[in-house]
């Protein structure tokens, strides 16, 4: 692909801002990824991370509440947030004369956020509708919460998921947010990233002028966390028509390029009508309403789930976990490897490709490679590191990670 400019500075407030030059279209990309995700929620704060992401968006100093979106939109704009386990990332699109504005809008809500008792109890609300929603009320919903639980001890922030506990979230407080947001939300655990038609003095003078104020931290910087990983079975019963099984192994974090070599296990196995998954239970046997495989990416310890639902009420959680263990064993062969191995490459590499010619996609790319490997252009590397991939790796990664004494088995049952 088309290796664009990539050119980066620290600002005087210690936040790291990267610079993209993309003269495609007249429209510019501001991300800002702040380094803090659910597994930096204090205890009886489990939640904190998705909390926040909604409270930026309450109003600050000089953009009231439901003007940052206002302001955003009159000038062509529009923006959004997301939080993972490891970090928060708001982004914003722009046309290229706008530039000022979003970085205006983003320095204001870190710098002069306004949270009162009203914003936070309405954001309470709102945070606690979607977990009833997207989780306690949804068809299978649990199943990764009780997952965390099994897979991690209880010291490790990967315990519980991004959305938190309803019961911390609405226990939060203006003291409890006060102090979550001066020990993450400062310059230096930011990364800015922005993606246009600029010379890369003006991005950085911009930058300089709105974020340009140090922050004193008082309460302590986040330790390192010690993830405690952990095996076994948890059940649960769920109002569902037919029993599922979810059947993960332990995974290096991201930071270990060995975790690439899943990637293509993922797909070979379990993405798309011709996995093997795919082909023997669903396909073939009919055994099955849904099948598939997925790594799930985080930066000290990732995991490799394989999954089925039943489509018969008499099949049963246990039948399945066997289902899956027969074909998983299946795709070691060498020969079905050697078949399926260059088009599961191939097509990862095409996937990377085509995420990276959106503005959005590329710096949301380079962000994560600068906050995680403080390496911009690892961005475009990475597309080396899985042609580098071998079919010996794979068998390798069979046999060291998806074996019995590293698994974890999630069952839901009706």
């Amino acid at each position: 692909m088309n290796k664009l400019p990539i050119f980066r500075y620290i600002s005087p407030s210690g936040a790291k801002v990267v610079f993209i030059k993309k003269n495609a279209a007249p429209i510019c990309n501001l991300n800002l990824l702040y380094k803090v995700g659910s597994k930096n929620d204090p205890d009886g704060m489990h939640g904190f991370a998705h909390l926040f992401e909604h409270l930026m968006f309450e109003g600050s100093k000089n953009y009231p509440k439901g003007e940052f979106d206002k302001v955003c939109a009159q000038y062509g704009g529009t923006n959004n947030a997301y939080t993972t386990y490891d970090w928060t990332m708001y982004y914003m699109s722009l046309p290229k004369v706008h530039l000022e504005i979003g970085i205006k809008l983003e320095a204001d809500r870190l710098y002069d956020l306004s949270i009162n008792q009203e914003s936070l109890t309405n954001q309470k609300s709102v945070v606690t509708e979607e977990i009833k929603q997207v989780v306690d009320n949804q068809p299978y919903g649990k199943w990764r919460e009780l997952q965390s639980n099994i897979a991690f001890d209880q010291n490790s922030g990967y315990q519980w998921e991004v959305h938190g506990s309803i019961n911390d979230v609405q226990n939060a407080t203006l003291e409890k947010c006060n102090f979550f947001h001066n020990k993450y939300y400062n310059p230096e655990n930011l990364i800015i990233v922005i993606t246009g038609d600029y010379e890369k003095e003006e991005v950085f003078e911009l930058c300089d002028k709105y974020f340009n104020k140090h922050i004193s931290i008082e309460s302590e910087k986040a330790e390192i966390l010690k993830i405690g990983k952990a095996i076994g079975t948890v059940e649960m019963k769920d109002n569902v028509p037919y029993e599922a099984a979810f059947i993960s192994y332990h995974l290096p974090g991201f930071m270990n390029d060995e975790l690439l070599v899943s990637d293509i296990i993922a797909f070979i196995t379990g993405r798309g009508r011709s996995s093997v998954l795919y082909n023997e239970l669903q396909y073939k046997a009919q055994a099955v309403s849904e099948v598939g495989a997925f790594v799930d990416r985080r930066e000290n310890a990732s995991l490799l789930t394989f999954y089925a639902i039943a489509n018969k009420a008499e099949t049963t959680a246990s039948e399945l976990e066997k289902m899956l263990l027969e074909n998983i064993e299946k795709a070691k062969d060498v020969k079905l490897l050697d078949s399926m191995f260059d088009k599961a490459k191939n097509q990862i590499k095409m996937n990377l490709a085509n995420s990276l010619i959106s503005g959005f996609g590329l710096s949301e790319s380079v962000a994560l490679n600068t906050a995680f490997f403080d390496m911009p252009d690892r961005t475009y590397k990475t597309f080396d590191l899985y042609s580098k991939i071998t079919i010996k790796d794979i068998s390798d990664m069979f046999d060291k990670y998806i074996i019995e004494s590293n698994k974890v088995r999630t069952f839901v049952k009706k």
